[in-house]
């Protein structure tokens, strides 16, 4: 008597299938292959028949579908039973994405994602704009995005059910370089923090994709060095003008660029003069002739130890003597206030 049944599994899962009882001899199991496993016996990695006579298939594929023959004796006869194996498989479905119409900025990297659901799993390849094929390259590629990139990227996911594909199209952008407002069109330098001899600061703070390189043009349109005897460029774009003097006034031009295009800002700097001072103090001062009076040499030093007793704190003695042995003496005082 032949009995016939049919199985169905999904791809990936263990098989076992139990023999009948009551044979004299061991069963043995007849593949689709026209192997034949005897009980008790292992054929590769994934097909065995243990004693009892149960039929174990591990980690089902697709190529495992079929007939299968278990044949079975004893003295009184023998008995056959036909398994028809078939393999539930899913073809790769791809998760679609938000969008397809990729855009990113110059310089910066980007990530597409490819997640594939399938049975058996399914593999994931791509294809670059510049037709290179890329295999097993998982469910994330991550790439740069230089003008050069920009185009379209296909995904492939297959298994041995067929396969599923999407395409990315990836548009590259700049964006243009923006100084920010701080970066005013004239800046007078405050005379407390910037007289003349001290270092000043001019700032130029700019935003863009990618990141602008600051350039500094001197008054005299003169590309202004990352550092000489008189400059220094610093991080953010900051302009340091080690010592001001009267030449350092006129209009810095600050320029941002990068591959998206240019912004300009103009800053004037104006060195404010320091008023003079006499004697080491600043302010306006009050002189005051005290006294004028003739005398001849011989009295010279009598006349000067005797005024000079009778002079105010901070005055001067100023004498003038002629060939003809007459002096002038000048008494000067100075009020500062």
């Amino acid at each position: 008597m032949e009995v016939v049944v049919v199985v169905v599994v999904v791809v990936g899962l263990n098989l076992a299938l139990p023999h009948g009882r009551n044979s004299e001899k061991s069963p043995c199991f007849g593949l689709s292959s026209g192997a034949t496993i005897p009980a008790n016996t292992k054929h590769g990695p994934r097909f065995e028949v243990f004693r009892n006579g149960t039929f174990v298939i591990k980690n089902i594929q697709l190529q495992d579908r079929g007939q299968y023959l278990c044949t079975a004796q004893n003295r009184f006869g023998s008995d056959r039973m036909v398994i028809t194996l078939a393999v539930q498989t899913e073809a790769p479905k791809i998760q679609p994405p938000k969008s397809t119409e990729i855009a990113v900025y110059l310089g910066k990297s980007v990530t597409l994602d490819c997640l594939a659901s399938g049975k058996p799993p399914a593999q994931t390849s791509w294809i670059l704009p510049d037709k290179t094929f890329v295999r097993d390259a998982g469910t994330l590629y991550t790439i740069l995005s230089p003008m050069s990139l920009k185009g379209a990227y296909k995904c492939i996911a297959s298994n041995a059910a067929g396969a599923d594909t999407i395409t990315y199209h990836l548009h590259v952008a700049a964006l243009p370089p923006s100084i920010s407002e701080g970066a005013m069109d004239s800046v007078i330098i405050p005379p407390v923090t910037a007289k003349l001899g001290e270092p000043a600061k001019l700032s130029c703070e700019a935003t863009g994709e990618p990141t602008p390189r600051i350039i500094w043009i001197s008054p005299r349109t003169d590309v202004i060095p990352a550092s000489s005897d008189k400059f220094q460029i610093m991080d953010g774009g900051i302009l340091a003008i080690k010592k001001v003097t009267l030449a350092s006034e006129g209009i810095y031009t600050c320029v941002a660029r990068n591959s998206a295009g240019d912004d300009v800002k103009n800053i004037k700097v104006e060195a404010e003069p320091q008023e003079p001072f006499i004697n080491g103090m600043k302010g306006k001062s009050t002189t005051k002739v005290l006294g004028v009076s003739y005398q001849t040499a011989h009295l010279l030093q009598n006349f000067t130890s005797l005024n000079n007793s009778l002079l105010p704190q901070d005055s001067m003695l100023f004498t003038f003597c002629t060939p003809s042995a007459y002096c002038l003496f000048v008494y000067f005082w100075q009020n500062y206030h």
